[in-house]
């Protein structure tokens, strides 16, 4: 981009004045000018486009003393500038534009070295008939009979300017011939400049110069949503096996390479697909699939848990992820181990019983109402009725009765002997019946 750098009355404007004195000693035997050092078309004054109402206020020069707009104060317009049109404040061979900026081109006949005459509505030099009549930098246009500017490899341009295709330029600043004529810096997603005839960028917001070849393809690489280039130059989106990719201008997982998961979200990218769920106990198969074992110990082969049992325990349920759940000890279920289809072992269900399981084998809890295990095999549960006269309410409870019948009525508390006449249950138990003969007992007469 070109830059504006127009003339100023500070250090560098006299030191090109100095350097004016020398000129325009010479130029009146080789016709070059001040304007060869100090032209805007000459590349000395380049136009800073300040618009003409523009510009700090000012009622006089003190005013302007530091202000960057310029030193002296126009009255008519009353702003900032390094000129002024109503003044003579600029160097020779330069004028003041209506932009308060000083300009090469001639402001009287005295900057045209007294043999051309200045036209001061187009500040040129007018009444040339070769090109050796104009300054360096300027071609007599014979038509007009004026210099206007321009150049040939004969009408060479004023000192540290180049000819380029018919035109003076400072190769060291000038983007479109930077160090060389025709060698442009690119414009490719950003703004060039050129200094000392050097290519630089500014890139834009989503792009960067990585391979530091501003002239040639200015800033090459887009540094948003690339995982080569992740927010600058030098940041490669890679993932612990798995693929990266750039959100904008942050490295995220794109996926993860099998059985490898990221198990450790939010910390994510930082430490990649880490968990592999073919051996990890804590993420087997899954991320969220834990194998557990409370009674023995486990592993995760392949993606799935495999307990191992501790004694008296099993995996009944024929779900490894929660291990050795069955105690095959104490199950009624899995009574000595697991029952079909899974194992071997037995569920406990006996006749007229409630059943349970100790140290692995089938027992009887409780019998139900009404009867006993007599025969003491609890393969058969219960099997004898407890409601007879031979078994009335346990085994072996006999209701005998030599006077009078009997019956066995649990619910009434066991034997009922009903009597004959002359005879009474006097002893209180019932299970013998009506032993007393109440005719002759002396202690129970009557």
């Amino acid at each position: 981009m070109r830059r504006s750098t127009a003339i100023r009355p500070a250090s560098t404007a006299v030191g090109k004045l100095v350097a004016c004195v020398v000129v325009l000693a010479a130029w009146w035997m080789t016709g070059a000018g001040c304007t060869s050092i100090l032209g805007d078309n000459y590349h000395i004054a380049k136009d800073s486009g300040t618009d003409a109402n523009t510009g700090s206020s000012c009622s006089a020069d003190a005013d302007c003393a530091r202000d960057p707009d310029g030193p002296v104060c126009d009255f008519p317009s009353g702003k900032c500038g390094e000129c002024s049109p109503s003044q003579s404040t600029c160097p020779a061979s330069t004028f003041c534009t209506s932009q308060r900026v000083c300009q090469a081109g001639c402001n009287s006949d005295t900057d045209c070295g007294g043999v051309l005459t200045c036209e001061v509505s187009t500040h040129q030099c007018t009444g040339c008939t070769t090109d050796a009549d104009c300054p360096a930098g300027t071609l007599c246009d014979t038509t007009a009979a004026s210099c206007k500017p321009g150049c040939t490899p004969e009408h060479a341009c004023m000192p540290g300017l180049d000819c380029c295709n018919g035109q003076c330029l400072d190769l060291k600043d000038d983007e479109a011939n930077c160090g060389a004529c025709n060698d442009a810096c690119s414009t490719q997603n950003g703004t060039p400049f050129c200094t000392n005839g050097a290519c630089t960028i500014t890139c834009a917001q989503q792009f960067a110069d990585c391979d530091a070849n501003a002239r040639s393809n200015g800033c090459e690489t887009k540094i948003t949503d690339n995982p080569q280039a992740c927010g600058d130059c030098v940041t490669v989106c890679s993932v612990l096996n798995g693929t990266g990719t750039c959100l904008g201008r942050q490295c995220a997982i794109q996926s993860c390479t099998p059985p490898h998961q990221d198990c450790d979200a939010p910390t994510g990218y930082g430490t990649g697909c880490e968990t592999n769920t073919n051996t990890d106990v804590a993420h087997c198969g899954g991320c969220t699939n834990a194998c557990t074992n409370a009674n023995g110990t486990t592993t995760c082969n392949a993606g799935t848990c495999q307990p191992s049992c501790a004694v008296g325990f099993a995996d009944c349920d024929n779900n490894p992820n929660n291990g050795c759940e069955t105690d095959t000890s104490s199950s009624v279920t899995h009574c000595g181990g697991c029952a079909p289809p899974i194992g071997s072992g037995t569920t406990c269900s006996l006749q007229n019983a409630t059943p349970e399981c100790r140290a692995g084998q089938c027992k009887i809890a409780t019998c139900d109402t009404g009867f006993a295990n007599c025969d003491l095999n609890p393969a058969n549960g219960c099997e004898t009725p407890a409601n007879t006269v031979d078994n009335c309410g346990d085994c072996g409870v006999k209701c005998t009765n030599d006077h009078g019948n009997t019956s066995c009525v649990p619910a009434s508390g066991g034997c009922v002997p009903s009597c004959n006449t002359g005879y009474k249950d006097c002893d209180g138990n019932p299970n013998n019946g009506c032993e007393t003969n109440t005719d002759n007992d002396k202690n129970n007469c009557g």
